[in-house]
C-alpha cells in the first residue's frame, strides 16, 4: 500500500525511495556519501554484499536470538489475535508503546508525524514487528554466525542508551565486542530504548566521527 500523507520536511528532510520485493514495495532512505546506517533488518543484505560495506553502526538492537523472558512474553502477547487487531485497528504500538509512558519524549508535531505515517490500512507490517522477536530466531541464529565471519573485521560502532531495558547496554555491548574486532562504543546515560528519538544529535555525531572519511 502506498501511503498518501503530507510529510513535515522539518522533521523528515530525506528523500524517500522504494524498491519492489516478493513481499511488496519496501521503503528506504539512502542519504550521505559512502555511509550507511541501518538496523538488524539490513544485516542479511550486508553480509551477502560484504565487499560493499565499509562499516557497521548499531543502536539498541540484537544480532542474536532474543531469549530474555520479558521480551518473549511481550512478543507472544502481541502475537495474539486480539492484540494484532488492536495494533491494526487502533494503532496500539504507536499510541500505547512509542507514545506511551515508556516511550521517548516528543513534541505534539513529532507525535502527530508518527500517527500520520501509520494510517488505517497501512499497519500490517507494523503488526508483524513484535511477533518477530520470537519468530525471527532462525534469522538471528544465522546472523550470530555470519556477521562475525564476514563483517567482524569492519569498523563498527555501538551507540547505546544506558537506560535501555529491552536490550541492556552492558550485556549487549559485551556480545557485540565478541562479534566485531574494531568496535567503538558510545554510551548515552540518559537514553532508553529509543536513541534516534531521544538523542539524535549525539547519535549523528557518533556516526560522523566514527566513519569520517570513509
Amino acid at each position: 500500500m502506498m501511503i498518501d500523507v503530507e510529510i513535515d520536511r522539518t522533521l523528515y528532510p530525506f528523500q524517500s525511495r522504494w524498491f519492489s520485493s516478493s513481499a511488496g514495495r519496501v521503503h528506504y532512505v539512502d542519504e550521505g556519501a559512502g555511509r550507511r546506517f541501518s538496523s538488524v533488518t539490513a544485516l542479511p543484505a550486508a553480509t551477502a554484499r560484504a565487499d560493499r560495506v565499509v562499516g557497521v553502526a548499531l543502536t539498541d538492537t540484537a544480532l542474536w536470538p532474543i531469549d530474555a523472558l520479558p521480551n518473549r512474553v511481550f512478543s507472544r502477547a502481541m502475537s495474539t489475535r486480539s492484540m494484532q487487531r488492536r495494533i491494526v485497528e487502533n494503532n496500539m504500538l504507536v499510541e500505547r508503546v512509542l507514545l506511551g509512558r515508556a516511550g521517548p519524549p516528543m513534541t505534539p508535531d513529532e507525535a502527530d508525524h508518527y500517527r500520520r505515517v501509520q494510517p488505517p490500512g497501512a499497519r500490517a507490517g507494523l503488526a508483524v514487528i513484535p511477533t518477530e522477536i520470537c519468530a525471527a530466531r532462525p534469522l538471528l541464529e544465522e546472523l550470530t554466525r555470519t556477521v562475525p565471519e564476514v563483517l567482524g573485521d569492519r569498523p563498527a560502532l555501538a551507540v547505546w542508551g544506558l537506560r535501555d531495558r529491552v536490550f541492556p547496554a552492558q550485556r549487549s555491548i559485551r556480545r557485540l565486542s565478541a562479534m566485531f574486532s574494531d568496535l567503538a562504543v558510545v554510551e548515552l546515560p540518559d537514553s532508553n530504548h529509543y536513541t534516534p528519538e531521544e538523542a539524535p544529535a549525539e547519535l549523528a555525531t557518533a556516526i560522523a566521527n566514527r566513519f569520517a572519511g570513509r
